[in-house]
């Protein structure tokens, strides 16, 4: 049984998805939801296509959202206490299931990670947020499986993309686990730079066993398939709204509570040292902070977009003071300066999002390091997406948990004093 606070965690989890669930019905003509949601899982999307360009606006809800129920559940049926890398999993799964995951490409990957538990001799519990993790790559499978390449004839194909599914489940999450063992305050950004290393070498083996090259050549391709925004920011406002009026309601404090614990010091998990209320608080400042950027910038609410604005209020989860965002923000846009790509663009959108993550080094470097931390990001993500194709989400994540170790272990050799020997 989980506590009290734990079960309005999950119902919150929960009240997420079913808004998205029953939203589907709303956004196309009702007749079209179940053919658009087949198509979507019958499709070879990369992780960094729009998902609404296949599924339609409702196919795609459709998709992400059950994709938030299977992620929940995994959890809950380990039993597992959520805490704010939970909380984040789940909500990058929903992400994600705008952004080419779908529901059909992650069974094999769940079946792996478990089996590597039994291997192991521990509990599903032990791997259960890094094989949400894994669930990323998952693209891959529809790659093999519904991509224009015939390799290994009709249904091989199909027993192959299993296979790797597998080999994901069995592979990724230890990897993961262990880069993230020892980093408590950056568990997810190392986590995530474990997985984008692992992405890399998964292409590199696609592009060396499949013969098809101009499958390759599209699987490659940097341009992502984006279509044109829709409404759907407007559920989404609602969302965050509700969230600041229930925290107001369940704790008539919650404003001065808030206040309080997001400015003490330290690197504690915002769910578990927060109050309910001042989770609802962050992540809905998060969330309409996204929304203000993409208005700005002008970018359009689709699939990408929300899939980026699910990816902020995940992070919102992991130790985001929203305060520190203009700081990490300065540094991002100086690099963005020397005019590479748009600011809507879905790379630098990416970059912005996942650049939210690197805001909890202020704490332990400072103002400097932290606006440095921006510019080495954003060049990083900028140009390191060739290493990563398809997988491109992969690519900012990696570069997420690369700035940070970089920047920590400058810092130290800069401020760390050396004692005499003598």
């Amino acid at each position: 049984m989980v506590d009290k606070k734990s079960g309005r965690i999950y119902l919150m989890l929960y009240v997420i998805c079913t808004a998205l669930l029953v939203s589907s019905l709303f956004f196309g003509r009702l007749n079209t939801l179940l053919p658009n949601f087949v198509a979507l899982q019958l499709s070879s999307p990369r992780l960094y296509t729009d998902s609404i360009v296949i599924g339609g606006v409702n196919g795609s809800i459709l998709n992400a959202a059950i994709l938030g129920m299977i992620a929940m559940s995994t959890v809950l049926l380990a039993r597992i206490k959520p805490t704010g890398f939970t909380v984040a999993c789940i909500l990058l799964v929903i992400g994600f299931g705008f952004a080419g995951m779908t529901v059909i490409s992650i069974p094999p990957i769940i079946f792996g990670t478990w089996l590597f538990a039994k291997i192991k001799g521990v509990r599903y519990k032990n791997y259960a947020h890094e094989g949400l993790l894994a669930f990323g790559l998952s693209p891959i499978l529809n790659q093999i499986a519904f991509g224009n390449t015939r390799a290994f004839g009709e249904y091989g194909q199909y027993m192959m993309a299993i296979i790797v599914g597998l080999v994901i489940g069995l592979s990724v999450p230890p990897i993961a686990y262990y880069l993230g063992l020892h980093s408590k305050n950056y568990r997810m950004q190392f986590e995530l730079a474990g997985l984008g290393i692992v992405a890399m070498i998964f292409y590199a083996g696609y592009r060396t066993i499949i013969v098809d090259r101009t499958e390759v050549r599209d699987f490659g391709m940097l341009r992502s398939m984006v279509g044109e925004g829709t409404n759907l920011w407007i559920l989404f406002i609602i969302i965050f709204l509700l969230f600041l009026l229930f925290a107001r309601l369940m704790n008539p404090n919650a404003r001065a509570d808030y206040i309080t614990q997001i400015s003490a010091k330290g690197n504690a998990d915002y769910i578990s040292a927060f109050s309910f209320s001042s989770i609802l608080i962050n992540i809905a400042i998060v969330g309409l902070l996204s929304l203000i950027y993409f208005a700005v910038t002008s970018t359009p609410f689709n699939g990408i977009g929300i899939c980026a604005l699910m990816v902020s209020i995940a992070l919102a989860c992991l130790r985001l003071n929203p305060i520190h965002i203009p700081i990490v923000l300065a540094g991002v846009l100086l690099s963005a300066y020397t005019g590479l790509y748009p600011l809507n663009e879905p790379l630098m959108l990416f970059g912005y999002v996942f650049s939210l993550g690197i805001t909890v080094i202020y704490k332990d470097t400072g103002f400097l390091y932290t606006i440095l931390a921006g510019i080495l990001f954003n060049y990083m993500n900028i140009f390191s997406q060739g290493f990563f194709a398809g997988l491109n989400l992969y690519g900012s994540g990696a570069a997420m948990g690369f700035t940070i170790f970089v920047v920590n272990t400058l810092y130290q050799a800069i401020n760390t004093k050396e004692e005499s020997h003598l």
